[in-house]
């Protein structure tokens, strides 16, 4: 048996109120479904401002994860202390670190944001198969496409 995250780690900066997050909700759930098996965890982090929006709380994350049945973590990055230091700017923004936590693919989780049936890049599965292959991904930085993070602004 693998330890959880044994062969890599996801981060994904997610959001209770963008719809973009919203379009890519199921394309997320099937690749960790296949992924969390061969040993590559995914995490969702929410870095946005409670404040400026009080539909990313803690709270209101807690209750996302109930309504939507998300199979993988949903944290809360209180101060977006963490978003800050990955230089996460939208959502959803995906991280992909190998099992030595080195960061080995940044940005988007495919070419269409819109249509998942128009898809013709998939940057975040490309990445993870050359991760399970043990070798780097062809692409290890795109833009992503989404709602920008507010992050909350003394850093709290």
């Amino acid at each position: 048996m693998r330890s959880f995250g044994a062969r890599g780690l996801v981060i994904v900066f997610w959001s209770n109120r963008c719809p973009w997050v919203d379009r890519y909700e199921a394309r997320l759930k099937e690749l960790a479904d296949a992924y969390e098996a061969q040993g590559i965890a995914f995490v969702l982090v929410n870095a946005n401002d409670p404040e400026a929006f009080p539909q990313e709380s803690l709270e209101a994350s807690r209750q996302q994860v109930q309504r939507k049945g998300y199979p993988m973590p949903y944290l809360k990055d209180e101060g977006a202390a963490l978003a800050r230091a990955l230089g996460a700017s939208r959502t959803p923004e995906v991280f992909v670190f190998d099992a030595r936590n080195r960061l080995v693919y940044r940005g988007a989780i495919d070419d269409s944001p819109g249509d998942a049936s128009n898809v013709q890049q998939a940057y975040l599965k490309a990445a993870l198969e050359a991760l399970l292959q043990g070798r780097a991904p062809e692409t290890t930085e795109t833009g992503a496409f989404g709602c920008l993070i507010r992050l909350p602004q003394d850093g709290r």
